[in-house]
């Protein structure tokens, strides 16, 4: 199990979204506690960075780094598809 961290940023913007949206990102969160890595169809490495992920859940995109030492999960960021990376 991996602990998951939420920045600023990313539970902010969590605690915006609808109801059912956060059931869906409840679900997310599971799955990285579980393995960060496991779901390859949604989940991919940022390129130019050494420990950085995309998680693709539908129109939005969860942003995380992972600590393997520690096994740390850090949200950096939750936005919808067009947002995340205009940062």
């Amino acid at each position: 199990m991996h602990n998951v961290y939420l920045s600023r940023e990313a539970e902010k913007y969590y605690l915006e979204l609808p109801p059912r949206e956060k059931l869906r990102f409840n679900q997310i969160i599971d799955r990285l506690e579980e393995n960060p890595f496991y779901y390859l169809v949604h989940i991919k490495k940022m390129a130019g960075f050494k420990n950085r992920y995309r998680y693709r859940e539908g129109d939005y995109r969860v942003v995380y780094l992972v600590d393997k030492r520690k096994k740390d999960v850090y949200v950096i960021v939750i936005r919808g598809r067009g947002d995340v990376y205009k940062r």
